[in-house]
């Protein structure tokens, strides 16, 4: 395939979040969804990393910036909750899932495979 010179890439991309087992303590349980991305340049990416994530504000607005959707991802009684402003703002308020995402940006922005379930 040639390449294809853009202003912007979108794609999908698995996202793993590693939750606190709420039955298990100091055990962690993987859930994932599949989220939908608009590429972020590779050094924008490499500053947060190197900055240790201590700016939380920065990475939420890396997140916001670069998610911009998903599916798989569901309300406790397994409705699908679609993506929206204000459902990206209650997931975000979580770590785990700010990881999770910011690990799928990178990941896919270095051309990495994605992990196999």
């Amino acid at each position: 395939m040639k390449f294809v010179l853009a202003d912007t890439y979108t794609f999908s991309w698995p996202v793993k979040v590693r939750m606190p087992n709420p039955d298990k303590p100091g055990e962690t349980v993987e859930q994932s969804f599949t989220g939908r991305f608009k590429l972020i340049p590779i050094e924008r990416l490499t500053v947060m990393e190197n900055a240790g994530r201590q700016a939380s504000d920065e990475l939420s607005e890396l997140i916001r910036e670069g998610l911009v959707g998903w599916s798989d991802v569901i309300a406790p009684d397994g409705v699908e909750i679609p993506f929206s402003d204000d459902a990206l703002a209650r997931a975000q308020r979580f770590t785990p899932f700010q990881t999770g995402v910011y690990r799928a940006m990178i990941d896919a922005a270095r051309g990495g495979a994605a992990e196999k379930n």
